[in-house]
């Protein structure tokens, strides 16, 4: 219950930074900012049961969803495909700091590639805007930089005072 309540606690905490720091007028270089939600998810989602898990993407997703101006329940269904997704996958790979970071790049970056296309079948013209290629390669190269900082503060916060091993 405790690791639940601590991680669904980081993804707010990301989701408040996500919505702040990293919006318009904010730091994006490049005109693209990291997506520091789905970097919690995926780290989180690696630490924690299936259920847990799936509950941390979707209510990331959801409180996104529901501070922005886009269709209600995209980035939600996306966050958690992206969950399900690390859950899969983190039996397959070490738990190092670095492999933890490779694992957010990979699923950083099919996360991405499914938001565009979600978004483009609903309507939100992702794929013909200009700068969506460039979306497509910066922001899963954002998060494996940021994947570095998440890694042991989430670690942290799941495991209680014990060390971290990374991802």
């Amino acid at each position: 219950m405790r690791t639940r309540s601590v991680s669904l606690l980081l993804i707010l905490v990301a989701v408040l930074v996500q919505t702040t720091l990293f919006s318009v007028g904010g730091i994006r270089p490049f005109r693209v900012a990291p997506d520091l939600v789905m970097v919690v998810t995926i780290v989180a989602a690696r630490r924690l049961d299936d259920d847990a898990a799936l509950l941390v993407g979707f209510t990331g997703g959801v409180l996104i969803d529901l501070l922005a101006s886009s269709l209600l329940g995209w980035r939600a269904l996306t966050l958690t495909l992206v969950a399900y997704m690390a859950v899969r996958t983190r039996s397959r790979f070490d738990l190092g700091l670095m492999s933890g970071a490779l694992v957010v790049l990979v699923l950083s970056f099919a996360g991405v590639v499914l938001l565009a296309v979600v978004g483009t079948l609903f309507g939100q013209a992702t794929l013909t805007e200009p700068d969506a290629l460039r979306r497509i390669m910066l922001v899963p190269g954002y998060n494996f930089l940021l994947a570095f900082l998440v890694q042991p503060i989430v670690g942290r916060a799941v495991e209680g005072k014990q060390r971290s091993r990374g991802l």
